[in-house]
């Protein structure tokens, strides 16, 4: 019950943590750029704003969630690679995340 328990804190921490970066994205090609940015600025600012607030995660004192912020902050940072990925690669099978099978 209690491994149940943690990993729905850290599915939360995940979600909230990917609401928070897509928020700041939006704030600031509202805000700072006033006008709408294209895909691959915002998957860039996406992932900065997640290395952001795993940098922040990193700073913090020993508290008990510690590990489980730790985690959701670099699944947060996955998710933004993904994001920023279908810019990239539109097509089917291609990833940033597979090797290349260039001959």
């Amino acid at each position: 019950m209690e491994l149940l328990t943690m990993i729905g804190v850290v599915v939360l921490l995940v979600v909230l943590a990917n609401w928070g970066t897509t928020k700041m994205v939006e704030l600031l090609s509202r805000y700072y750029f006033k006008s709408e940015m294209s895909g691959t600025r915002k998957g860039w600012f996406g992932l900065l704003g997640a290395v952001v607030i795993y940098s922040v995660i990193l700073l913090l004192p020993a508290i008990p969630f510690i590990f489980s912020l730790k985690l959701a902050g670099i699944v947060n940072i996955g998710a933004q690679v993904t994001k920023l990925n279908k810019y990239y690669y539109p097509g089917k099978g291609k990833s940033l995340w597979k090797r290349s099978t260039r001959k």
